[in-house]
């Protein structure tokens, strides 16, 4: 297509650039570095921004390689039975990249909800600033960090749960499909 590159070349810039730079950094030129400029947006709007942004740039490079593990004999096997691009992608390609990709998203997904503790650097109330905000009242600094740091780790443990389902949901291994080995 003509316009592959004009949307290819500025998406893996963008993808470069999220990917090689800190998170921390990012939140604060969203936020401090455009209010800079005149551009002026409340703490929640450029934490959703940034968050987005980058979960955005790693999903794409995970989903990407993810595409790459692709046989090319299954590609060929789309073309020759004659589906179109979106035939070939949903019963060809989307359950094996899925499939290759899953692991890695769910690891990716869990460090970008632990990055969100960085957040508190541009005053977004969140549970490590709020920890923080307890802790410098209550004197109690210790008791307040192990706490959160429950609290992450059993988010963390939640979500990796969850991910564990899917991926087996994905890999079709709750029976709602019949694997080689139960035909051979």
């Amino acid at each position: 297509m003509a316009w592959g590159r004009w949307v290819t070349i500025p998406s893996q810039i963008f993808v470069e650039i999220v990917r090689n730079t800190p998170f921390l950094l990012q939140a604060f030129f969203l936020y401090f570095g455009l209010a800079k400029l005149g551009v002026m947006m409340p703490g929640y709007v450029a934490a959703i921004i940034i968050v987005t942004f980058n979960s955005a740039a790693y999903a794409t490079e995970i989903l990407r390689s993810g595409m790459l593990g692709i046989p090319k004999g299954l590609l060929e096997a789309g073309d020759s039975l004659g589906f179109t691009a979106l035939q070939q992608f949903r019963y060809v390609v989307a359950r094996p990249m899925l499939r290759a990709a899953l692991p890695a998203l769910s690891g990716q997904f869990i460090i970008i909800m632990l990055n969100t503790s960085l957040l508190s650097a541009i005053a977004i109330p969140e549970l490590n600033y709020e920890a923080s905000n307890l802790a410098s009242t209550s004197f109690r600094p210790f008791e307040v960090y192990v706490v959160v740091a429950a609290i992450y780790l059993v988010l963390s443990s939640v979500f990796a749960g969850l991910f564990a389902l899917i991926s087996r949901r994905v890999s079709g291994s709750w029976g709602t499909e019949r694997r080689m080995q139960d035909i051979v």
